[in-house]
């Protein structure tokens, strides 16, 4: 598994979450799209990408001006047997529906982190089967 995101105290949150779930194995973590490519393309690639779309996405902001992230819409075809996963503040339907059009495989609340990602997880790294 690999953690994707630029809020330290959220990627440090799911960093300790993780590393407690004996099922689940860290590879690394990235927080710019350089990172994250690296990451991927090392000998194993992950079987599921924990993605923090927002703090992703508002660093593109500032970076480029745009809100488009490329590396996301690129992991799906340079990974296609790794589980996109995509976590948000927002669970309406339109950004729901945004993140699954750019190529995630799920969209989890970050309302519902503590008590569901672990099985989340576990339930996309089953999916690649």
């Amino acid at each position: 598994m690999v953690v994707v995101g630029n809020h330290p105290e959220l990627v440090d949150a799911l960093v300790d979450l993780l590393t407690d779930e004996p099922d689940l194995e860290l590879l690394g973590v990235a927080g710019k799209s350089e990172e994250v490519l690296a990451l991927v393309q090392a000998p194993r690639a992950p079987d599921v990408l924990l993605f923090d779309i927002d703090s992703y996405i508002q660093s593109s902001i500032e970076s480029t001006g745009s809100k488009d992230a490329p590396v996301v819409n690129d992991l799906s075809r340079r990974l296609p047997n790794t589980r996109l996963v995509a976590l948000s503040n927002y669970d309406d339907i339109a950004a729901v529906g945004q993140t699954l059009e750019a190529g995630f495989h799920r969209h989890v609340s970050k309302r519902f982190v503590e008590q569901d990602l672990a099985a989340i997880l576990k339930e996309e790294h089953a999916n690649l089967g």
